[in-house]
């Protein structure tokens, strides 16, 4: 589902308009954006949390010429799953 599809859905339920439904998202992800980067995490009950982790550093290889390149170490954002959510993912 792209922002399009997702603004298309909540549009009509909200009794707004696209526009509006538009904004309400844009404004939404800036929220979990600006509590990211105070290095908080974003619940959402029955979603999931948003959260900062770090990746360490490692070593990977370029499939096309096998040549070892270091990574370095990186900050990202995960959001792992609510157990209470409807839809999990298979094991």
């Amino acid at each position: 589902m792209h922002k399009s599809d997702l603004v298309g859905a909540v549009a009509p339920a909200a009794n707004t308009s696209r526009t509006a439904a538009g904004r309400l998202g844009d404004r939404f992800t800036d929220a979990v954006r600006e509590g990211l980067a105070t290095g908080a995490s974003v619940a959402l009950a029955g979603f999931g949390t948003f959260a900062v982790t770090e990746r360490r550093a490692c070593q990977s290889r370029t499939p096309r010429t096998g040549q070892l390149v270091a990574i370095k170490a990186s900050k990202v954002y995960r959001l792992p799953g609510s157990r209470s959510a409807p839809i999990r993912p298979r094991r």
